[in-house]
């Protein structure tokens, strides 16, 4: 790679993975994680899977739902879509 150069979000993501950090979500869409709430912004559309280290207690907030314990939260997407997910 040329100095100066982005790369890209994926070739980013492996590196992350191979030094052993935890990939929330591998579609290439915005994530946002803090200790009670995760967000996932649709870079396209479909089947998202927020994947969390732990199993924990999931309330989605936008759009609202029932809460429900998994380590996984399961969503399909319309590009430019937002969902809102609180962890308890």
């Amino acid at each position: 790679m040329r100095p100066g150069a982005v790369p890209a979000a994926a070739a980013i993501r492996e590196l992350a993975i191979r030094a052993g950090a935890h990939c929330y979500c591998d579609t290439g869409d915005a994530v946002w994680i803090g200790s009670h709430y995760a967000a996932i912004h649709a870079a396209s559309a479909g089947e998202k899977i927020l994947k969390l280290p732990r199993r924990r207690t999931i309330r989605p907030i936008f759009p609202a739902g029932a809460s429900f314990t998994a380590d996984s939260a399961i969503a399909k997407m319309q590009l430019g879509e937002t969902r809102l997910w609180r962890l308890d």
